[in-house]
């Protein structure tokens, strides 16, 4: 008899259960959605979970004075530094606390490196976005609440501990990324190292800071958290550098700052280099390494990551990683790294001739529409088989994959090339201009057009690795085959 009045119940219940479990299934997918995903905090820490346990020779914390500036590429491609920068934007030196506790869970660093900008904070909190970016990518654990805690005011704890109160409002900006795996870019983030690099060149000036002798005071939050950090990587056994990023924007009273975190330092044996006062040294150009007036740009971060290395190399014992199975993934964060700047390269070139000549191959659709048959003579190789055909009365087309000429298919007026290579989709699309037997033609990458010029030569270059526009220009021969961007 209870036998079948178990029956009985385990027939109401299992299609509540199963229907609870598809509601929980449901609202993590929801939530993964929805939740914040940025790359200068929170994804950081996404890739750092990832990592093989105990595969981090050297740990780089700090805020983006750090994760401009140290660049893990550089360091492995030169030294063979198995080196990851687990940084925050703005990121105060409470987060970095709590960001190396989490980090030692799954990884025994032989070095750790802490970036001293925070310890020029005087605010005892920051504004939600840093507080958010700083905490959200943590796993849940006591010592996640402990850094939520310690990043809010005690009346806005329980409103930023339930992390769907602050983004799920985001519906309205919810795009194709927050879906996709690794953001829609595996080539940067499968294999992100933390490290973003800063294209953008801007003409600094470096303040002279070497008069200012008086140690300025922290404040009372940044240097306890400052000393807590310090006291877990010696606790930890785990030999741990100070360093200052040079930036142009240093202030007399940071500067007095920094005076005082050498003292401090200096009271536990720890090094602290201030690589503010080493920028001849470095060999650094305010003209042209800099993002900011905060951050190096691409130039920069390798002029100082190649110098930091050095000094690493000379200074700890630290091993060379090249070709070890389990850094794989450094393997292919530094073809990332070298590959991003395939653009950079090119852009050097502004004739025809020097452009074409030196255009990249490698992961690299390069499609090419030209009016002028003398130029697609010469860069088909003067073949006229069916992967470098002529389309249109005075319109050829040529479109290379890798360093392999590909098929082109003239499949009518409205589109003369099409083909997805690797999940991307390219076409060549064309429609003819009145009565003229010409087309006018716009290269498309997924939904992007990219055609510069109608008389002349268009070059469109997109990696596949990167899932990033290399570059897109013509070259008008109205003007004399001038370039246009």
């Amino acid at each position: 008899m209870k036998s079948e009045k178990y029956k009985e119940t385990a027939k109401k219940v299992a299609p509540i259960c199963a229907f609870l479990i598809l509601l929980i299934i449901v609202l993590v997918k929801i939530n993964d959605i929805f939740k914040f995903k940025y790359s200068d905090g929170i994804y950081s820490l996404k890739t750092f979970y990832e990592l093989p346990e105990n595969t981090v020779d050297v740990l780089v914390l700090g805020s983006s004075h750090a994760f401009e500036d140290i660049n893990p590429a550089v360091l492995y491609e030169e030294y063979g530094i198995a080196a990851f920068d687990l940084c925050g934007s703005a990121q105060p030196l409470w987060n970095t606390y709590y960001y190396l506790k989490e980090a030692l869970k799954s990884q025994k660093p032989q070095l750790i490196v802490l970036e001293a900008y925070g310890t020029a904070f005087d605010m005892e909190y920051l504004d939600s976005s840093p507080a958010i970016k700083n905490t959200y990518g943590m796993h849940w654990s006591k010592d996640k609440i402990e850094a939520i805690k310690a990043s809010m005011p005690a009346e806005s704890f329980y409103e930023f501990l339930i992390g769907p109160l602050q983004y799920h409002g985001r519906y309205i900006e919810i795009s194709e990324e927050d879906i996709l795996p690794y953001l829609g870019k595996e080539g940067l983030f499968k294999y992100w190292k933390g490290f973003g690099n800063n294209m953008v060149v801007s003409e600094q000036t470096m303040p002279d800071v070497s008069h200012v002798e008086l140690p300025v005071e922290l404040s009372e939050k940044s240097e306890s958290y400052y000393r807590r950090v310090i006291e877990l990587a010696q606790t930890s056994e785990i030999p741990i550098l100070v360093v200052v990023s040079p930036y142009s924007g240093i202030s007399d009273y940071e500067q007095g700052k920094y005076l005082r975190a050498m003292e401090i330092a200096a009271e536990y044996g720890v090094p602290f280099i201030n690589h503010n006062t080493q920028i001849g040294e470095i060999g650094l150009n305010p003209s042209t390494d800099f993002a900011d007036i905060a951050h190096l740009n691409y130039l920069g971060n390798r002029k100082f990551t190649e110098y930091f290395g050095r000094y690493l190399m000379e200074n700890y014992e630290l091993p060379d990683r090249r070709g070890e199975a389990d850094y794989f993934t450094w393997e292919m964060n530094l073809k990332y790294y070298r590959e991003s700047l395939q653009g950079k390269e090119i852009q050097k070139y502004t004739s025809m001739k020097e452009y074409l000549e030196n255009i990249p191959t490698e992961d690299c659709v390069v499609i090419v529409t030209t009016t002028d048959l003398n130029v697609w003579q010469t860069i088909s190789g003067g073949k006229t088989d069916e992967a470098a055909q002529e389309i249109a009365v005075d319109q050829y087309i040529l479109v290379k994959w890798q360093d392999s000429l590909l098929y082109t298919d003239n499949t009518g007026e409205e589109c003369l090339w099409h083909q997805e290579i690797e999940g991307v989709d390219f076409a060549v699309k064309g429609v003819r201009n009145g009565n003229e037997e010409k087309a006018v033609y716009a290269i498309n990458i997924g939904l992007s057009e990219h055609q510069k010029v109608q008389d002349g030569v268009n070059v469109v270059i997109y990696n596949i690795f990167t899932g990033e526009l290399v570059d897109a220009v013509g070259f008008d021969k109205m003007n004399g085959y001038g370039m246009v961007r």
